[in-house]
Order: structure tokens, then sequence, then C-alpha cells
């Protein structure tokens, strides 16, 4: 993983070029294909995401109308990162919107 673009992330924006490299090191490289269920909204969350390639959408499904997007990030966004830093479920799904390539940080790596 590129330490510089987690230099964009705010969670480590103020960690040292050492520091960030550790960082780096930790992180995985996963894949998905379009339609992809990344996590699911109420799921216990382990991992923040920074996306490499593609669109991940952020949504919520909301009863008797549907998915609801929040969001579609493209590559150098993050997310998920309150996984990392609290016990909370996840309060939404994040979704690959097209084929998409991200970073995996685990909260127990970085701990």
């Amino acid at each position: 993983m590129d330490a510089a673009v987690l230099k964009k992330v705010a969670l480590f924006e103020g960690l040292t070029q050492g520091q960030l490299a550790k960082v780096a090191q930790i992180g995985h490289f996963r894949a998905y294909p379009a339609g992809a269920f990344l996590f699911r909204e109420g799921e216990t969350g382990q991992e923040m995401f920074v996306i490499a390639e593609g669109k991940v959408r952020i949504s919520k499904s909301v009863p008797g109308i549907g998915e609801e997007a929040l969001a579609i990030l493209e590559p150098g966004q993050y997310f998920g990162e309150m996984a990392v830093i609290e016990d909370s479920p996840r309060s939404a799904d994040a979704i690959a919107h097209v084929s998409c390539s991200v970073w995996v940080i685990a909260r127990s790596q970085l701990d």
C-alpha cells in the first residue's frame, strides 16, 4: 500500500512518514465484482477501506422504499474507519458500484 495515499486519510493525517509506512505494511489488497457487498449495515466492523480502483456506493435500506445511495466513493477515498476506532455496528451498506479494488486495514493489525 502506498503511504502517500494514507496521508490523505483523516484518521492518519497526523502520523509521521515512518508511522505511515508501518500502517501501509499492514494493509492488504482485496478485489470485488460490481454489486458485491463489502459489508452490510448492522454488521460488526473490524476493517476500514481505502479505494484503489473503481467505485464504492454507500447506501442504506429504507423500509418501503428500497436502497438510498448516500455517496459514491472513488479512488483515494476511504470508508469504514469508525470500525477501527470503536465497537459499533456498521451504519450503512458498502457495495461495489462497479468492479473495484480496495486496500483493507484490519483493526487487530492497527492496534
